[in-house]
């Protein structure tokens, strides 16, 4: 007898080890009565459901119960029925009186959704746009790779982040209309582009021409820029249909002897140029104000000097540097621009756009004016004087009301709008400023009423140096106000613990003697420890005061 039982209770043994490993399973003491499901292995799909069929034999020996170790990755209900909820894996047991049987179930979770922290973009050529990817679910389990593309590679470049995929760099390259579109998996999400290069004005070739009478010469226009994005429609005018015709392709057809001019400069414009060149100088000075720099500051003065140099580089530009302007604008650079300079100058550069077209109108008005003088001269010798000064006044009149009334197609109303433009990015750059002036003095106010702040001022009072304890406070009060403080500093340079608390002193604007006490360390040390920072993080000599003001800018 004992015998027996011990071969019943090997089999019953080799049965519930088998249902791990096969599809068909049975449990029970023999081939009459045992729990008999379906699978013993699921691989779903997010979203997919399965049912699984338990079989109870003999019959009425109990109805089967089923139940999920992990619900909320795949749930089963009283039926069997599995629905796959999450990427993950988890069992399913199914039950009957003393019987028990599982099914490991898989579900995978790929990519269904990817968006674009922008769907729609507008560039000035030369800019940047950061492009950022949510790719989802949070729960992915299949592999992916991200790609991103232009549609036009001439518009622009996309350059993927290296340390981040789901991120990429969009350059604005030429004036037109493009998409960037980045996939993860089967999914992808686009971004319409559109690079705004504005239009200038027109070109003409051939920009003078000689004809006979009755001969013809053929002009072309075109944009300036030639990537310029706006639909231009040409018309064609003659300021003299006596001397020369001209049609609406362009075609001009010579009649008598005389000049004419078929392209003139749009001088009415420059008194606006003139106007935005003050605007743009308005909102620097706004700015000036909005970022605390005083009027009399050093930094003012470096930064004036460095505005000239901007200035005399424009074409056209009369403005002059002496030898020891530029030798002092050398050492400025040397030591290296602030912020606040490196902004201002940015807003000085808009100015370019509007000198030179200034310039390039002037140039263009004499040109003309030398024409019509010609013309004025030509008549002269060949007809009675009194006659001809009359005929020549009277070109001149004409032509310089053509140079104050002709518009080269739509040029006038596009300049207006980019002239809008610009004065609105100019109160963008202040308003920015204004409120980073705002947080800055916020996070300040913070840390100098905090009881880590208190507690350090007590300890420069009672002359001791910080805790490790304290360290560790003070690193997580800056890190509360200035997340990625020290992220930033470590993706630089591998500080050592007095380099990285000589920067959060620098943080909280501790003076270089409370810096030296706070550190146990001399002020020589901490001086030393200053530049030699700057110096493997920029690879060039600096002074401390750079190494501060790099601190305080992160």
């Amino acid at each position: 007898m004992k015998r027996i039982l011990k071969y019943l209770f090997v089999v019953a043994a080799c049965a519930v080890a088998m249902t791990a490993c096969t599809d068909d399973e049975i449990v029970g003491t023999n081939d009459r009565d045992g729990l008999y499901v379906n699978h013993a292995l699921l691989e779903l799909v997010k979203g997919d459901t399965y049912n699984l069929v338990a079989t109870v034999t003999p019959k009425g020996a109990g109805k089967a119960t089923f139940t999920s170790v992990d619900p909320s990755t795949a749930s089963v209900d009283d039926k069997g029925l599995v629905t796959a909820l999450r990427g993950g894996k988890t069992v399913i047991t199914t039950t009957s009186g003393s019987f028990k049987s599982e099914c490991t179930v898989v579900v995978s979770s790929p990519v269904t959704t990817v968006s674009l922290n922008k769907a729609e973009a507008q560039l000035g050529k030369g800019e940047t746009l950061d492009l950022v990817a949510t790719i989802g679910p949070d729960d992915i389990n299949v592999p992916y790779t991200v790609t991103w593309t232009a549609a036009d590679p001439a518009v622009v470049r996309v350059t993927p982040d290296a340390e981040n995929p789901a991120r990429a760099a969009v350059s604005a390259l030429a004036g037109g209309n493009t998409a960037v579109t980045v996939k993860a998996g089967e999914v992808s999400a686009t971004c319409k582009v559109t690079v705004d290069v504005k239009l200038i004005g027109i070109t003409v070739t051939p920009s003078s021409a000689r004809v006979q009478g009755g001969e013809t010469v053929q002009l072309t226009a075109g944009k300036n820029p030639v990537d310029a994005v706006e639909d231009v429609t040409f018309s064609w005018r003659s300021s003299d249909e006596n001397i020369a015709t001209v049609d609406q392709t362009g075609l001009v057809t010579g009649k008598k002897e005389g000049t004419l001019v078929y392209d003139l400069p749009m001088q009415q414009e420059n008194g606006e140029y003139r106007r935005s060149i003050q605007d743009i100088e308005n909102n620097r000075e706004e700015f000036r104000k909005n970022s605390g720099v005083a009027a009399d500051s050093e930094e003012e003065r470096e930064l004036q000097l460095l505005a000239k140099e901007k200035e005399a580089s424009f074409a056209g530009s009369s403005v002059r540097l002496s030898d020891e302007e530029r030798e002092e604008i050398a050492r400025i650079k040397e030591k290296g621009l602030t912020q606040y300079q490196q902004d201002s100058l940015a807003m000085k550069e808009d100015e370019r756009y509007f000198a030179e077209a200034i310039h390039k109108g002037e140039q263009e008005i004499e040109t003309e004016n030398a024409i019509i003088t010609g013309t004025k001269i030509e008549r002269l010798k060949t007809h009675a004087m009194t006659d001809a000064q009359k005929e020549a006044e009277q070109i001149m009149q004409k032509a310089s009301e053509d140079i104050v009334n002709l518009l080269v197609g739509e040029a006038k109303d596009h300049i207006e709008e980019e002239l809008e433009e610009k004065k609105e990015r100019l109160n963008h750059a202040n308003t920015m400023a204004r409120i980073e002036s705002e947080k800055r003095e916020r996070a300040e106010a913070d840390i100098f009423t905090s009881d880590v702040y208190l507690r350090i001022q007590q300890l420069l009072s009672e002359g001791r140096s910080m805790s490790d304890e304290q360290w560790q406070q003070l690193a997580m009060l800056v890190e509360s106000i200035y997340s990625g403080f020290t992220d930033k500093l470590y993706s630089l340079y591998k500080l050592s613990a007095n380099d990285y608390h000589v920067c959060l002193l620098i943080k909280i604007r501790m003076q270089p003697k409370d810096i030296a006490l706070l550190t146990a360390h001399s002020k020589e040390n901490v001086a030393t420890t200053r530049s030699r920072l700057y110096q493997k993080i920029f690879g060039k000599k600096g002074s401390t005061k750079e190494w501060d003001d790099f601190i305080l800018s992160l």
